[in-house]
């Protein structure tokens, strides 16, 4: 059944009946549907919490997006209807997100898996820390992460375990994401802050102090396994 209705002008919470003169009202259609019945909601319906009834409301004319009706009374009016098939609700699977969102994360996407990829292949060639190698591959397979889950999923709500899935997921690559980039914001920090000690006499020339990073959470892009991994 199909309900298009709106509410109506009310004096103490109760409808008004008995109007010398019908009110007349419009409504518009939000599905198409058969056998369409002009009604108004009257709280003396069946026990005692109200009900849809047409005593004292008719239909004048009927078209497939708009209905009008006339009711001797002011209250809550509607126009039910028998449908063959649910409609899906407003911005629901049918609703997606702004065209441009999409050309945009398939760009980003490019350049994170162009950047995991050269990094990859290239490792060895490449003057950088294991510990920066694994932030780096990190940080761009859970923004990639993100970014894809959220473009294809995030309107996917008329289905619950779907739905679920997706939350979850960004809860989990989005909360990565953020931890990588303080890891590396730390690393890139203590780098650029440290300063030698000036040696003193006689003393032998100490190493460069090594990060203090000592958890790094594994994913199979980079150790092939799933345990978490001490270093």
């Amino acid at each position: 059944m199909c309900l298009c209705g709106r509410p109506s002008p009310s004096v103490g919470g109760c409808g008004v009946g008995n109007l010398t003169e019908p009110v007349a009202v419009s409504l518009r259609h939000w599905a198409e549907g058969a056998e369409p019945v002009a009604a108004w909601w009257s709280q003396e319906g069946p026990g005692g919490s109200g009900g849809w009834t047409s005593e004292g409301c008719h239909l004048r004319s009927s078209q497939p997006n708009v209905s009008a009706l006339h009711c001797q009374h002011l209250g809550n009016v509607a126009v039910l209807m028998e449908l063959s098939a649910f409609p899906r609700e407003v911005g629901g699977m049918g609703a997606g997100l702004h065209p441009v969102v999409y050309p945009c994360t398939a760009l980003l996407l490019l350049c994170l898996f162009a950047t995991i990829i050269t990094y990859i292949l290239n490792h060895s060639s490449i003057h950088v820390s294991r510990k920066g190698w694994h932030m780096l591959l990190n940080l761009c397979f859970h923004m990639a992460m993100t970014s894809a889950v959220f473009a294809g999923g995030i309107t996917l709500t008329n289905y619950q375990m779907v739905c679920q899935a997706v939350g979850i997921t960004l809860h989990y690559s989005s909360l990565s994401t953020l931890l990588w980039m303080g890891m590396k914001a730390r690393v890139l920090h203590k780098e650029l802050t440290w300063k030698a000690p000036p040696p003193q006499e006689g003393d032998p020339a100490l190493p460069a102090p090594r990060p203090m990073l000592r958890y790094l959470l594994s994913i199979p892009v980079c150790n092939g396994g799933g345990n978490p991994r001490q270093v």
